[in-house]
């Protein structure tokens, strides 16, 4: 496993979103796509990551009072949000070239649920998970 490379294990087929899509937007994709999460792009550049974690706790924050509403409100808040105002900045990212010993090494240190992989131009590739090592290993 250690001398595979990240390229060799990543996922390719990407939905990224922009940091004006709504929440909305974002629940929409995670939903449609079983997916957990979305790289944000600025101009072809990665600004952000966007996880269902954190679409979670901006509809857990909408309220502390009961509303016989919830649903509307949910609608509305998800519809007046941008994914800029929540996401996550100075991404970590890994190259299309590390090995996946590597990539493992920066899950484990730092807790990462992903990494967005570049390849040697500072384009994004990829995105890197600890399931795809895990589908690796069990793989081979």
């Amino acid at each position: 496993m250690t001398s595979a490379l990240v390229r060799d294990v990543m996922t390719t087929d990407l939905i990224t979103v922009s940091q004006f899509d709504t929440l909305e937007t974002v629940s929409e994709l995670f939903s449609d796509n079983n997916i957990h999460h979305l790289i944000v792009m600025d101009e072809n550049q990665l600004v952000g990551i966007v996880s269902s974690t954190d679409l979670e706790r901006a509809k857990h924050g909408k309220s502390l009072f009961i509303n016989r509403n919830e649903e509307g409100l949910e609608e509305a808040l998800l519809k007046s949000i941008y994914v800029g105002s929540i996401m996550t900045i100075n991404v970590e990212s890994v190259k299309d070239t590390a090995t996946l010993r590597q990539v493992y090494d920066q899950f484990k240190l730092n807790a990462y649920r992903c990494l967005p992989v570049l390849n040697e131009d500072q384009k994004l590739v990829g995105l890197i998970t600890p399931i795809d090592l895990l589908d690796h290993v069990f793989k081979t």
